[in-house]
């Protein structure tokens, strides 16, 4: 958590968003493990950090505040550890919370849905809870 806002803070971002969690859990070994038979790891670390666009480090900030959208992916990964019977939330369970935040639709479909760059990401490369949580399971 606290590299994810580190991440926000090198990004310059007003709020910690799942794209910083996602690009904080896959410095992780177990992550890139459970992702490497899916995804080429490497590309995917690339996309995230262009999507992120981490900037060099600034002036020192304050400590940029957890977003609506970042507090449902924390609260689905610790639903994710209770249910796999972990003691503690691991990136997986990150990983898995970021699958489970589907762009959904706004106001009974008058407004476009809402942008999640961090399951686009995923989803663009074939990536779905599914699949990714048959394999968090047996890991």
């Amino acid at each position: 958590m606290e590299d994810a806002r580190a991440v926000a803070i090198g990004a310059g971002a007003p709020d910690v968003q799942p794209i910083h969690l996602l690009h904080s859990i896959l410095k992780g070994v177990e992550v890139a493990r459970l992702l490497a038979s899916f995804v080429d790891v490497l590309e995917l670390r690339t996309a995230v950090a262009q999507a992120v666009s981490v900037r060099g480090r600034d002036a020192p900030r304050p400590a940029p505040p957890y977003s609506s959208s970042c507090m449902r992916v924390i609260v689905h990964a610790l639903k994710e550890a209770s249910a796999l019977g972990d003691p503690a939330v691991e990136g997986r369970h990150v990983l898995l919370g970021l699958l489970r935040m589907r762009p959904s639709r706004r106001l009974f479909g008058l407004l476009a849905p809402s942008r999640n760059p961090a399951y686009e990401l995923l989803n663009s490369r074939g990536l779905s809870y599914e699949t990714v949580r048959g394999s968090a399971r047996a890991a």
